[in-house]
This record gives structure tokens, sequence and C-alpha cells, in this order.
């Protein structure tokens, strides 16, 4: 993760045996699983970096989220067994890897930005 978010420090690091997440500081935080994958990173107000989008997601979604123009406005990414839930600025979209659907689902910003704050 240091490519994408370079010359910042890391603030702090929680370990299960679930999880590990490490805080960025003034930045997101990145969950990886225990094969050291990343599983979700929350900006907590910040957008994610675009070569972090462009890298780490499906071609597929990645080119949806262009086509909306909202590359640059993408706050958190997570990923659970093969389905990538995306929060951005004004709408989110869920791709199931399995299929490459790609879905707007109506109800999942308001959930999601409630957990958040």
């Amino acid at each position: 993760m240091s490519d994408y978010f370079p010359a910042r420090a890391y603030t702090t690091a929680e370990l299960s045996p679930e999880s590990c997440i490490i805080r960025v500081k003034n930045g997101p935080s990145v969950t990886f699983n225990p094969a050291g994958k990343w599983t979700s990173v929350v900006g907590y107000g910040a957008t994610l970096p675009q070569i972090f989008l462009f890298d780490q997601l499906p071609p597929d979604l990645y080119e949806y989220i262009q086509g909306l123009d909202a590359v640059d406005k993408v706050y958190s990414v997570v990923v659970d067994s093969g389905q990538y839930s995306v929060i951005m600025l004004d709408t989110s979209v869920v791709y199931d890897g399995a299929t490459g659907a790609i879905t707007q689902p109506s109800n999942f910003v308001k959930a999601v930005s409630r957990t958040l704050r």
C-alpha cells in the first residue's frame, strides 16, 4: 500500500486472527485478511488515489466508474468473496466478480455512510 500512499506515516495497527487494519496518518484505513490481501480501503473523507483504483479494481469495474466520470470521487472500496462495493460521492456500485454484473443499489450509500460516522 505504500505505493499508493507514499511518504505518509502509519499511525495505527490493529491485529486480530481475522484481519490487520492499518491507518494511514491523515488518510485511509486499509484492512488486510490473514493472507495479506487487502479487503477494504476507507478514505475517511478523502478520495482514494486513481492509480490504486486502476491497479486494484477489475478492469470492467474501473471502466464503469470512469464512464461515470467518478474516478476522482471514490471514497471507499470493500471486497468480499469476489464482490466489490465502491462508495463514491453521489452513488455507489457493486460489482460481482463471478458474473461481471454491476449494480447501483439505492440504499447502499445511506447505510454505509451511517456506519462510517
